[in-house]
């Protein structure tokens, strides 16, 4: 049975904020090493990098202190209504994410489709005294299919999860012997916020506004999942994708470009998070950006 580990090490952001001590998901042998923070020999963290975890901060691919400043400009707190401002994490894996904006005091939304990472947010939540007001967490899979699907993972890397009718052996790195077979429950990122009231009453459905940033990590599945949330991308003031050129299908990085220009979604420059274009993403050797942020309506203020 694979279990719940607390790490026992802090993780900040670049600026010492937004702390919280997560908890990791240890599977059975060949994965079950005990967990020591001080240990070169560190097990199979699910979701979370062993860089991440010796620096007791992000990396210089995970910097969320100047995400936080640009997208939300470094307040959880809407001015003048007294409201949080709103995040949705859609791949929470074990919420690295969605901890470190709930902890700011954001109204934090996670989908994640695996039972244990779930499990794992939800109690990491507990034991770093987040309450249930400011982070929600749906067992659910976000794309276009609606309903029970099959679901595919690896027990080495829990944030690579594969729905059946999306698989891309080409894209998977592990042997076949490290992934498992589950089923989830599978609906689409606008059915997701209308059925949660997400930011609004159910009876009125998406508001304008509604989700301060949306972000996305679905182990190559990205498109589909923003091709699921045709009304919450005209309501979503910031968006924050992973996009990883080699686990999407052929074709996928430029017709995630044209959904994102037809959306009005621009790059938005980091400091701090690695410049790139989306050339970078095409070619023989087209690289991952781990965190690309993009504003809407970037033309205005």
């Amino acid at each position: 049975m694979s279990r719940l580990q607390y790490t026992n090490v802090k993780i900040c952001d670049d600026l010492g904020q937004g702390c919280f001590v997560p908890h990791v998901v240890v599977h059975p042998a060949p994965w079950n090493r005990s967990f020591s923070s001080s240990s070169r020999h560190r097990p199979l963290l699910e979701g979370i990098g062993a860089d991440i975890l010796s620096l007791r901060q992000w990396n210089d691919q995970h910097v969320l202190a100047p995400v936080f400043l640009a997208a939300l400009r470094g307040t959880c707190m809407r001015a003048g209504s007294g409201h949080r401002k709103i995040v949705v994490d859609v791949g929470a894996h074990v919420g690295l994410y969605s901890l470190y904006f709930a902890k700011r005091g954001c109204d934090v939304h996670a989908a994640e489709p695996l039972a244990h990472n779930a499990l794992a947010i939800e109690q990491a939540a507990h034991d770093n005294r987040i309450g249930g007001d400011r982070l929600h967490v749906y067992r659910t899979l976000v794309g276009s299919h609606a309903g029970a699907v099959p679901l595919r993972y690896t027990l080495r890397k829990t944030d690579a999860t594969h729905a059946r009718h999306a698989d891309r052996p080409r894209a998977i790195p592990e042997a076949r012997s490290d992934w498992m077979e589950s089923r989830a429950f599978s609906m689409s990122l606008d059915a997701l916020v209308r059925r949660n009231a997400i930011g609004a009453p159910a009876r009125a459905g998406v508001a304008p506004g509604t989700i301060d940033l949306l972000k996305v990590n679905a182990g190559g599945a990205e498109l589909d999942v923003l091709q699921s949330a045709r009304i919450a991308l005209r309501r979503t003031r910031w968006l924050l994708l992973a996009i990883n050129p080699k686990a999407m299908p052929a074709g996928a990085v430029g017709r995630l470009q044209a959904l994102l220009e037809r959306s009005r979604f621009r790059p938005w420059p980091v400091e701090g998070l690695t410049p790139w274009k989306w050339s970078d993403l095409t070619g023989r050797k087209p690289r991952s950006i781990n965190a690309a942020l993009f504003r809407y309506n970037a033309t205005t203020g």
